[in-house]
């Protein structure tokens, strides 16, 4: 009887914990966020809290002045790489006029963040210009609307971070009459590319589409991570001298394929991946002394032979220098 007994309490400690386990597993699959140990949890919230100050300082902690006219709000989720970029991008934007401009960041699954969602009646990641969430900026000089929601910063994302630029730039101007000064803008223009990783951001003109320039290079880069992508950071390097040098006349545009402003160029330019288009072509006829002519292809994988920077920097000089 007792061996019975035994035998009962066996199965009975065995059925107890199969249930424990599919109910764990039911949890995970539903995407409830399970137990973890304590010394983890530390962990997880020490890191956390460094990576969160390193981009912001303290969350809630304000930047600018509070009388400021622009209030921008930033609700996103703490430790999400592209909602990080968005947050130092805002930082600059606060370091660049703190008189004008006041920023917020708070954690969205705090209490304070899920009060200031409720005050829009919204319930997702959110950054908020006066109030607002959806704006029109120009992108290429077209008029776009840009949903400053989720996440930002890929193909299928309604905003870029440096869409923000352009907002409270737009928002500075309804509420002082002037936006940001020229130079400041142009700079936190080549910081916020910096910021996403984009090549050669910190060399963009202001305007790379001036009706001055007589040549006009689109780089539609690929990933940071993209074997290929010292390519086309080198190339964007290669015609630096030659924009020192020809000034306006040379125009350098610079697009990450990770952004939804690159998917959309690329589109336009009716092209499948990474390339230099000069001119609006990625097919270019170089006569070269001694050489005679070749051709040169600057869509990557259009072609057997890959193009070099010192092939781009030719074609592009020979532009310069040809005469009307």
């Amino acid at each position: 009887m007792k061996r019975f007994g035994g035998i009962v309490l066996i199965i009975a400690v065995a059925f107890a914990a199969l249930y424990g386990l599919n109910r764990w597993s039911w949890r995970a699959q539903e995407g409830q966020e399970l137990p973890l140990p304590k010394e983890e949890v530390a962990q997880r919230h020490h890191e956390k809290s460094s990576e969160t100050e390193f981009a912001a300082g303290p969350v809630g902690q304000p930047l600018g002045d509070p009388k400021a006219k622009v209030r921008v709000v930033a609700v996103v989720p703490m430790g999400v790489a592209c909602h990080m970029q968005t947050m130092q991008i805002l930082q600059e934007i606060a370091k660049a006029d703190p008189k004008r401009v006041r920023v917020e960041f708070y954690d969205m699954h705090s209490p304070q963040g899920q009060k200031e969602l409720a005050k829009h009646n919204i319930h997702c990641a959110t950054v908020l210009v006066n109030g607002k969430f959806e704006w029109k900026v120009k992108r290429d000089g077209k008029e776009q609307t840009v949903v400053c929601q989720r996440k930002p910063n890929e193909p299928m994302s309604t905003y870029n971070s440096i869409d923000l630029i352009e907002i409270v730039h737009q928002e500075l101007q309804r509420q002082y009459g002037k936006g940001f000064e020229p130079a400041v803008l142009q700079r936190l223009r080549a910081k916020g590319r910096q910021i996403l990783g984009i090549p050669g951001a910190t060399a963009l003109p202001e305007e790379p589409s001036s009706a001055k320039a007589k040549v006009v290079v689109e780089v539609l880069a690929p990933s940071r991570q993209a074997s290929i992508y010292t390519l086309f950071a080198n190339t964007v390097e290669a015609l630096q001298p030659l924009k020192k040098r020809y000034g306006e006349a040379l125009a350098i545009r610079v697009y990450s394929l990770m952004t939804r402003e690159g998917q959309d160029r690329l589109r336009a330019l009716n092209l499948s991946g990474p390339a230099v288009v000069i001119n609006g072509k990625t097919v270019h006829e170089l006569e070269e002394p001694g050489k005679g002519k070749r051709q040169i292809v600057t869509a990557f994988g259009s072609s057997s032979l890959q193009f070099s920077p010192e092939d781009v920097k030719k074609v592009v000089l020979a532009l310069l220098e040809k005469r009307p």
